[in-house]
């Protein structure tokens, strides 16, 4: 049995001034389905808290997985764990902004694993991913700022 060390997943090309609030979104598939098998996480050194021990209280994640913060593992029957577990996280504007300020690069952490995690080193079928999504303004909000300006563009021009 190997149990996994700390690690990080760096997403880069991200800007270093947000626009917006955003998400970031785990994934995991194996060995996490009681309160032994957790991940302590955080996105550069601000823990989110911690992930699938059971108690909804100590992290920051909602989703269908994390409503009862519970994770799942497969095993080896593979038709008792057909899906994987997931969660996401509201990052807003201003964490976003600190935490993008120096590089464009959101670097989240897997600080500790639970004790009884015991598969994810050696099982090339278990996994971890972290996605961040950075929400935009709608396009019509784009078009009525935009329309807004020309407005303004044509008064100005009535007046000279």
């Amino acid at each position: 049995m190997l149990f996994p060390a700390s690690f990080t997943i760096e997403l880069t090309g991200l800007g270093t001034d947000a626009l917006s609030s955003g998400f970031l979104e785990l994934t995991t598939f194996g060995d996490f389905s009681n309160p032994g098998e957790y991940i302590d996480i955080s996105i550069e050194g601000v823990s989110l808290g911690r992930l699938w021990d059971n108690n909804i209280l100590n992290d920051s994640f909602d989703g269908t997985s994390a409503d009862n913060d519970r994770g799942e593992q497969y095993g080896t029957n593979f038709s008792t764990a057909t899906t994987n577990a997931s969660a996401i996280v509201q990052l807003t504007e201003s964490q976003l902004d600190t935490f993008l300020a120096d590089d464009g690069i959101l670097t989240v952490s897997f600080d500790a694993f639970g004790i009884q995690v015991d598969n994810l080193s050696d099982d090339p079928d278990e996994f971890i991913t972290a996605t961040v999504t950075i929400a935009v303004p709608e396009p019509s909000a784009c078009l009525f700022v935009a329309f807004v300006g020309l407005i303004g563009t044509i008064g100005r021009r009535r007046t000279i």
